[in-house]
């Protein structure tokens, strides 16, 4: 609960994206955590980098929504967010369970699939962060000087 509010302060000083990638690398190594575990104090830090990981994207997606979406359509985006995600968080846990549970898969290789899904989440997170940079210093470059006073 706590990580909400330091990810908010992280959002508005560092940018909207700034939570979700941190974030969602913390959420990576608390899979990892899960996965790996050698003793159940592993797993309890491993709980609280999923929740951490967890608040950062949720505060993460409402500051990009807010900063790139007109109010009227941001009830909109957020359904269309919840719709996609909600499916997909659904979907996955039934599929890696009923492979488990059939056999096709242990319990920790079905960890380390999710592992790898998410590291792919996390690259996408940091790649689109560099891509914003890019667009941000090529507007800045774009946009003509501004003029200055006669005599100045």
């Amino acid at each position: 609960m706590l990580s909400f509010l330091a990810w908010g302060v992280v959002a508005d000083r560092f940018g909207s994206l700034t939570p979700m990638r941190i974030g969602s690398f913390i959420g990576l190594c608390g899979l990892l955590g899960y996965a790996l575990a050698p003793n159940v104090g592993v797993v309890w830090l491993a709980a609280v980098a999923i929740g951490t990981s967890s608040s950062s994207i949720e505060i993460g997606i409402a500051a990009i929504i807010s900063d790139h979406t007109p109010l009227v359509d941001r009830a909109a985006a957020m359904s269309g967010w919840n719709a996609v995600t909600g499916a997909r968080g659904l979907i996955a846990p039934f599929v890696m369970s009923g492979l488990v549970q059939a056999g096709a898969v242990e319990v920790t290789a079905a960890l380390l699939v999710c592992v790898g899904a998410t590291a792919i989440g996390v690259a996408l997170f940091w790649r689109a962060a560099r891509q914003a940079r890019a667009d941000d210093e090529a507007r800045r470059s774009a946009s003509p000087a501004a003029p200055t006073a006669p005599g100045v």
